[in-house]
């Protein structure tokens, strides 16, 4: 099974300019027991897991596609990668500010996406009542989040500060309901996805996925602050 790719870089920025006296120590061993372990036990027991994905509807030149009640998820198969360079990390803290500094190459095992009511249109035929369910694999991101942290009273602040797809890898589509009409549409969408998928790029389904996942993420961060807290109170031990 193809794996997702992901590049993350999780910068903590100090509330002062870090000077060359700051403490600073290697992070590296410490990225899964510390950071990846307790980040996918936080999402296997949250919501976060799952999150709801904005209806839509996109088209041009006879093609339309538009999607309801829409999840995305499985984000706690999340791990390390050797593909695309090795992991690293460092914490340095300068009086009372702490911040760490993370560059990991991660992946997911795979992603899903359901959707409730999905229709793929053509100029002649449409899909009707249709569940859709995406699978994609060899996926790639680009993830940027930012955080600080008082020694002292130990509280930090966490930030998602960019999230970029940089590949759509391999997506396939299965779809639920009225057997004959949706399967020649599941038939038509699989053999012919990577045109697709390029053709909903350029008419803005990636902006609109990086935009919205970006967002949902921040929010999911946010909710998760206390753990990336702990988290950062432990970096030093």
């Amino acid at each position: 099974m193809l794996k997702h790719q992901v590049l993350i870089s999780l910068s903590a920025l100090c509330a002062v300019v870090a000077t060359s006296s700051a403490a600073c120590v290697s992070w590296d061993s410490k990225i899964e027991p510390l950071f990846l372990e307790p980040f996918r036990e936080t999402l296997r027991n949250t919501t976060s897991e799952n999150i709801a994905f904005e209806d839509g509807k996109v088209g041009g030149f006879g093609f339309e596609v538009s999607w309801e009640n829409g999840t995305v998820g499985n984000f706690s198969t999340v791990g390390l990668s050797a593909v695309g360079g090795s992991s690293s990390a460092q914490v340095c803290t300068t009086g009372n500010v702490r911040r760490l500094t993370l560059d990991m190459n991660v992946r997911f095992d795979v992603l899903h996406a359901h959707f409730g009511d999905f229709v793929f249109s053509l100029p002649i035929f449409k899909t009707r009542d249709a569940k859709a369910i995406f699978t994609s694999t060899g996926n790639n991101a680009l993830v940027t989040l930012s955080a600080t942290q008082d020694v002292t009273s130990n509280r930090c602040s966490v930030s998602l500060d960019n999230f970029e797809f940089t590949s759509w890898g391999t997506i396939e589509l299965t779809l639920r309901g009225n057997a004959g009409r949706n399967l020649v549409a599941e038939m038509l969408f699989n053999a012919h996805r990577a045109k697709i998928v390029k053709f909903l790029s350029k008419v803005g389904v990636g902006k609109k996925i990086n935009t919205y996942a970006r967002d949902r993420l921040s929010d999911a961060l946010l909710a998760h602050s206390d753990s990336m807290c702990k988290i950062m109170a432990v970096s030093d031990s």
